[in-house]
């Protein structure tokens, strides 16, 4: 479904195309997320903790390109790319599960760090999609809504990535 046998062909099939819009889709929200929490750090960075956000700022700019060139591979047919695409997909919705985990049984960590707090449900869920920086502040803020958000896009780009059997 994704490689090809004749290198240097493009990938074909709605499942390799899939995955690439997906992963793309993935990259371009890590960017916006990326730059968001970076500027808003940048103007305020008392209102954040700061190892934690630089961190989630350089994982959301490392999880794009490390997206985009799964994407990449995957449309030059060469099966690593299912594979590349499918290690950062799951590690970013594994981070995403672990935080709806947490929402869903109420754990309320100790850290006291807020980044949002004065945002809406809606503003907080809809950041929550803006990739590995959305799904941190998701964790961060313990909202099961924003965090279910957050897990969605990635889980799905995860189980479109995993290999599948040929016969």
């Amino acid at each position: 479904m994704y490689g090809n046998s004749v290198a240097g062909q493009r990938a074909g099939g709605a499942v390799a195309t899939t995955t690439i819009v997906l992963a793309s889709t993935g990259a371009v929200l890590n960017l916006i997320g990326a730059l968001r929490l970076g500027f808003d750090f940048y103007d305020d960075p008392g209102r954040f903790d700061n190892s934690l956000a630089v961190i989630a700022v350089l994982g959301g700019l490392l999880l794009a390109a490390v997206l985009v060139y799964g994407s990449v591979l995957i449309h030059r047919g060469e099966e690593a790319g299912r594979y590349v695409v499918l290690v950062a997909a799951g590690a970013w919705a594994t981070i995403a599960v672990i935080g709806l985990l947490a929402a869903l049984i109420g754990y309320s960590s100790d850290y006291g760090v807020h980044w949002f707090a004065d945002a809406s449900r809606v503003a907080e869920t809809l950041f929550a999609t803006c990739g590995l920086p959305g799904t941190v502040t998701a964790l961060i803020e313990g909202d099961w809504a924003a965090n279910a958000a957050a897990a969605a896009l990635p889980t799905l780009t995860a189980m479109t990535a995993i290999p599948r059997s040929r016969n």
